[in-house]
């Protein structure tokens, strides 16, 4: 990619395979836990090497406090509030 603004970005240069290693377990025990080669390396134990190129995004538990959270009002992690 050249160092262009997304909205300039040709389409076929945003749409990325996506996986998505659930470490809800461990995010309930650890508040601080993040995801770790070995939880990566697990994933494609069970589902085969992840494709160059893909976005890694983690199952947590924290989305489902999010989800609630929410529900009471604004999204910490969706705010763009200067």
């Amino acid at each position: 990619m050249d160092n262009q603004s997304i909205d300039m970005m040709p389409l076929e240069e945003l749409i990325v395979p996506v996986v998505v290693p659930d470490i809800k377990k461990q995010s309930r025990e650890d508040p601080d836990y993040k995801l770790t080669a070995t939880d990566v390396d697990k994933w494609e134990s069970k589902n085969g090497k992840i494709p160059d190129g893909s976005l890694i995004v983690e199952r947590s538990h924290y989305v489902e406090k999010d989800i609630r959270d929410s529900i009471k009002g604004e999204h910490v992690s969706a705010s763009c509030r200067d």
